[in-house]
């Protein structure tokens, strides 16, 4: 479960890559700023790179796990979600 948690920055990553079709030869470090242009365009806040340094922190902290990481991961769903199906907000 920890491991799973831990790994979802990076699979968000190739997620919203994929599903944006993110050019193919960027870095990680280009897709986050690629993935964080879209998000600005979109008016999503905060920037997609915020959370994904965030849940990167939180999966690296000792103890590992807890509540920080797991709020991290689900802020950085949320984001991905509001990314792919909007906001709903009218």
């Amino acid at each position: 479960e920890q491991a799973v948690a831990r790994a979802y920055p990076r699979i968000v990553i190739r997620e919203l890559a994929q599903q944006f079709h993110a050019p193919r030869n960027l870095t990680p470090v280009q897709q986050i700023g690629w993935i964080d242009r879209l998000g600005a365009a979109r008016r999503i806040e905060p920037s997609f790179e915020t959370l994904y340094r965030d849940a990167e922190t939180a999966a690296s902290a000792f103890p590992p796990g807890g509540p920080r990481l797991l709020q991290a991961i689900q802020r950085l769903h949320d984001w991905k979600q509001e990314m792919i199906h909007g906001s709903g907000r009218h």
